[in-house]
């Protein structure tokens, strides 16, 4: 069958079973003919085989066993060829009937099919799914910025404490850089991120808390070991 557009419909468990049913019972009828049939020229085939050999006698020779006998056999062959071709016809009917049947149970579990993706496709849109990623996107953005300004805000704090410490404030600058690596390590298997300059052995046992905490706390040393001079 080949799938053409249509307009939505949808097939009952009900009324598949019901077709299931009358291909069943066409197909027995079918087949039940068809070994009747079967039978049928097997026996026309023998009386025509026995009814050759008996012409010439009951014909030419007045045989009254053979004239008897062939009588007999054309009784039986007369309604037989006619049962044959009755039923012939109605084996073909059935056929036809079947193969529709057939067409009818394939479209009905077809649209059964698509109804239940129509059902999948229809709850994904009921459940705002991408609403849902978005604002997850939305609330990283977020955060990260409000991060960045952090780093930015207390580096930039070092530095109007201590201009020497400048070296030790771009460590937080550094912070958010190694942040955005590691995120985009995290996602690298669902979204289309360059990831030929990062190191997989090493990436896969960093976290972004443990990666800030090491920026921060070679800052705070710079701070402690820093010593006033008068």
């Amino acid at each position: 069958m080949t799938a053409v557009m249509t307009k939505p419909g949808q097939a009952t468990g009900d009324a598949q079973e019901k077709l299931r049913t009358r291909v069943g019972g066409l197909a027995l009828s079918v087949e039940e003919l068809t070994e009747s049939l079967a039978t049928s020229h097997l026996r026309r085939e023998k009386l025509t085989a026995e009814r050759g050999p008996l012409v010439l006698p009951a014909r030419a020779h007045k045989d009254k066993a053979a004239q008897s006998r062939l009588h007999a056999i054309d009784e039986q062959l007369g309604p037989l060829k006619l049962g044959i071709a009755d039923d012939e016809d109605a084996l073909a009917e059935l056929k036809i009937q079947l193969s529709v049947a057939e067409q009818e149970l394939e479209s009905a579990v077809w649209e059964g099919e698509r109804a239940e993706i129509r059902q999948v496709l229809t709850a994904h849109l009921e459940r705002g799914v991408s609403g849902k990623v978005e604002k997850a996107v939305d609330a990283l953005i977020s955060e990260l910025k409000a991060a960045i300004d952090e780093d930015d805000r207390i580096a930039q704090s070092i530095v109007n404490f201590e201009p020497k410490l400048r070296r030790a404030s771009s460590e937080l600058r550094r912070a958010n850089r190694a942040r955005a690596q590691i995120i985009g390590w995290y996602l690298k298997d669902l979204l289309p991120i360059d990831t030929r300059g990062l190191h997989g052995t090493s990436m896969n046992d960093k976290t972004i808390a443990g990666s800030d905490v090491g920026f921060y706390e070679r800052a705070l040393d710079a701070l402690n070991e820093l010593q006033l001079v008068f």
